[in-house]
């Protein structure tokens, strides 16, 4: 269980950092953006798989805590460098 807390946790800041920095990209129209815009399906896949494996409610809700804090952070970054 631990083993995912850490993938989503990461996942979630990669994407979060990822779509913060699709949106500066869009507006200033440059071409990452296309790159960036296809990053954020493919870190979505821990979210769905585990979600959907997890057995109990205590389980979705560590996930869920998990991914929260992950996108928390990647925002605060985000924040940080720009």
């Amino acid at each position: 269980m631990q083993k995912r807390l850490i993938v989503v946790f990461c996942a979630a800041l990669i994407l979060e950092a990822a779509s913060t920095a699709y949106v500066s990209t869009v507006a200033d129209h440059h071409p990452t953006m296309v790159a960036l815009a296809a990053l954020g399906p493919w870190l979505n896949l821990p979210f769905y798989g585990y979600m959907v494996t997890s057995g109990t409610t205590k389980e979705r809700i560590r996930i869920t805590l998990a991914q929260s804090l992950g996108y928390a952070l990647g925002s605060f970054s985000i924040y940080l460098f720009l």
